[in-house]
């Protein structure tokens, strides 16, 4: 098994829970919309990584 896996999965929950917790916020400000874009953006950057490794170690 390759080791960076799970760092690809704990990465991927990690990025959306955050985004999921920020998004729920009440009185959220520009701020917070922009933090939530870029969690989703980091969480399907480590999708696709994790895609990618899955893919080439199998």
């Amino acid at each position: 098994m390759n080791t960076i896996l799970p760092i690809y999965h704990i990465g991927l929950i990690q990025a959306w829970f955050a985004a999921l917790l920020v998004y729920r916020k009440p009185n959220k400000g520009v701020a917070d919309n922009l933090l939530v874009v870029w969690l989703f953006i980091i969480g399907f950057e480590m999708l696709y990584s994790l895609l990618r490794a899955c893919l080439n170690f199998a």
